[in-house]
């Protein structure tokens, strides 16, 4: 099975593991997925962090903004990197998922420490199976912050399959 294809089957289980958990379950998972993320000495040393808005079933990280300087992806157009803005009012983006307004200022990639980074799959290695689009891949490509990957137990993989654009995270997280 060549790279592409063992992408797609792994993006398809995955999906339907993340649709298959109950709210209150992602709810008290997530919470412990924060806790273990504030441990970290990456985490301690950080002051302007880039988390995101989870998407249902996803780890829901918006509580890490409390304490830190916090900015939020916007998708700014197909094929380019991510755009950062920090605290305020949201709209729906194009993929229905909360992004700051252009009254949010915006924050240069440069000035991020660390990136909190969703995923459908990790491996124990730091690779990461995103949802295909390439927006963090070409995000993070342009960063130097720490990537710290957030998923629940069911998403971590024996090997995600990699492409020679594909980040590695720094550390992956998972609740207890």
């Amino acid at each position: 099975m060549d790279e592409h294809n063992g992408k797609k089957a792994l993006r398809k289980r995955l999906r339907r593991w993340r649709r298959q958990q109950e709210a209150a379950w992602v709810a008290d998972a997530s919470a412990q997925i924060c806790a273990a993320v504030r441990a970290l000495p990456q985490w301690q040393a950080a002051q302007t962090v880039m988390l995101y808005r989870a998407m249902p079933g996803e780890v829901q990280v918006e509580a890490l903004a409390a304490g830190k300087r916090a900015c939020w992806p916007v998708v700014a157009g197909r094929g380019l990197p991510l755009l950062l803005r920090g605290d305020g009012p949201t709209q729906p983006g194009p993929y229905g998922i909360q992004e700051p307004t252009e009254q949010c200022p915006e924050i240069a990639l440069g000035e991020v420490d660390l990136v909190i980074v969703p995923g459908l799959g990790f491996d124990d290695d730091g690779g990461r199976l995103g949802m295909g689009g390439g927006f963090y891949d070409r995000t993070l490509a342009q960063m130097r912050a720490v990537r710290i990957g957030v998923c629940f137990r069911g998403q971590r993989v024996g090997a995600v399959p990699r492409d020679a654009h594909d980040l590695l995270m720094d550390v992956v997280v998972s609740e207890l």
